[in-house]
């Protein structure tokens, strides 16, 4: 069975997701699967000083405007008014070259990890040139205007199965794509299990009184901003969200 991966290695690990995985599974079974991985890292684009410097708008509107649907309106009004885009990439030669592989490749499974910048037609002719069944695991949320475009929403009923451990998504998804599934989380032991302080002094760096296991997006500070203030003398404690550090203080604020 030949399998072909798409994602990015922009991402500090877990990602690549399920490379790992792959990758000992055809060691293991070496007749039995093959796989290719197509990396959406390669087709991104240098940042300008300009894209960095425009960060801060969108940035600024995700933590400030509190009502959701005020919130994605600005965003999205902030983006295209602005021609923003957080991770540029060359999407004609991004699309293209993901067509071409899966025709080299002929994959029997296509193995999509939410595919921000694919467009239907691509996901169309892949499907058309190779015939292979074609599954998506969301990471995010498609029906978010913030974190996914128009494209991706069209995207969801090209697949054979949607699948993603948000439950609260799949109502909606039920309405375009019927075959979709809830995965259950996972854990690679090297990243995720608990490594335990050596010393009193790793203790000390990496004692918090709040703890948070997720990515280190803008929008999430919001929630800490309210924790701070639900929580009266909350102690200043350095905690690590994603590859950010954030020094949270009910006092000093951030």
């Amino acid at each position: 069975m030949r399998i072909l991966l798409f994602d990015t290695s922009a991402h500090g690990s877990p990602w690549p997701l399920f490379l790992q995985a792959l990758d000992s599974m055809t060691k293991i079974k070496t007749r039995r699967y093959a796989y290719r991985f197509f990396d959406e890292a390669a087709f991104l684009e240098r940042k300008a000083i300009g894209n960095r410097v425009l960060t801060r708008a969108p940035d600024w509107l995700t933590i400030n405007v509190k009502h959701r649907r005020t919130r994605m309106l600005a965003y999205e009004a902030a983006t295209r008014s602005l021609k923003y885009q957080r991770h540029p990439v060359r999407y004609a030669d991004l699309n293209r070259r993901l067509v071409e592989e899966a025709k080299a490749f002929s994959p029997q499974i296509v193995l999509m990890v939410m595919g921000f910048r694919i467009l239907p037609e691509t996901l169309r002719t892949q499907k058309g040139e190779t015939g292979g069944l074609l599954i998506n695991h969301a990471t995010d949320d498609p029906f978010n205007g913030r974190t996914s475009r128009q494209n991706v929403r069209e995207a969801i009923p090209v697949h054979d199965v949607y699948a993603s451990t948000k439950r609260a998504i799949m109502d909606d998804v039920k309405t375009v794509r019927w075959q979709c599934a809830i995965l259950q989380m996972w854990l690679l032991p090297p990243i995720h299990l608990v490594e335990i302080t050596a010393t009193l002094e790793e203790f000390d760096r990496s004692a918090a009184g709040v703890g948070f296991v997720g990515e280190g997006d803008c929008d999430r500070l919001s929630y800490f901003t309210t924790l701070m203030n639900a929580i009266p003398g909350l102690e200043a404690s350095r905690i690590n969200i994603g590859r950010a550090e954030t020094v949270l203080s009910s006092q000093q604020g951030w």
